[in-house]
Parts: C-alpha cells; sequence; structure tokens
C-alpha cells in the first residue's frame, strides 16, 4: 500500500454560480491524494502495476471541462471518476481551489475537499 499525490494541476474552467464565472471562467488548481495498492510495481519497476500519472490526469481534465455551479460538484465528480476508473485506488481526497473567488473582498483562493472513505 502507498500513497501518490498529484499535487495543483491547474486549468481554466467556467464553474460558477455568477454568470461572470460562467462566461469568463477562473483559474483552477485540483489535488489528488490516492491510497493505493501497488501490487509488485514497487518490485518490479512496471507502471501496470500502479497509477499512470496521465490517465488521472486526462480523467481530471476531462470533469474540469464539463460546467458546474458549485466547486463541491466538480470536487465529488473527480472523485466518483477516479473511484470508477482505478479499482486500485482503496482511500482518495480531492481538493479543488478556485483562485480569485468572486467576493466583496480580497480572497487568493477557496477550497473544497472531499474525501472517500469519508473520515
Amino acid at each position: 500500500m502507498g500513497i501518490i499525490t498529484l499535487k495543483r494541476m491547474k486549468f481554466h474552467a467556467f464553474h460558477g454560480a455568477i454568470r461572470e464565472e460562467q462566461l469568463v471562467g477562473n483559474t483552477f488548481y485540483v489535488t489528488l491524494t490516492m491510497r493505493c495498492n501497488f501490487g509488485n510495481a514497487t518490485k518490479e519497476d512496471d507502471i501496470s502495476g500502479t497509477i499512470n500519472y496521465s490517465d488521472v490526469y486526462e480523467l481530471v481534465k476531462k470533469e474540469m471541462q464539463q460546467r458546474s455551479n458549485l466547486i463541491e460538484h466538480v470536487a465529488q465528480r473527480i472523485l466518483d471518476a477516479v473511484l470508477d476508473n482505478f479499482p486500485v485506488v482503496r482511500s482518495i481526497e480531492v481538493t479543488v481551489s478556485k483562485m480569485n473567488p468572486p467576493v466583496n473582498g480580497e480572497m487568493e483562493e477557496a477550497c473544497v475537499t472531499v474525501s472517500y472513505p469519508n473520515r
């Protein structure tokens, strides 16, 4: 068993409850932390026993391209997609960060984290 973390994958996407966000878009970062069964990958240096980062990235990219009003919804969709497509994942934490969210003040980012199994 081991942990794979894919940190701060960057996307321009159109998530948000405000019309301007849906039209202009924003910068988002996604971080995944996955506890996985590596099988023989650690001993045999064989990618088939673990997760190909590129495949996970493409899956996250696909989910980020599908618009949502809430980053909570995006995070849950990513979590579900990873669990559905990568059976070696035993637990996962997904954080979606929206940079410079539209608030009446100054805020660097708003983040939502979902996990399975839920803690």
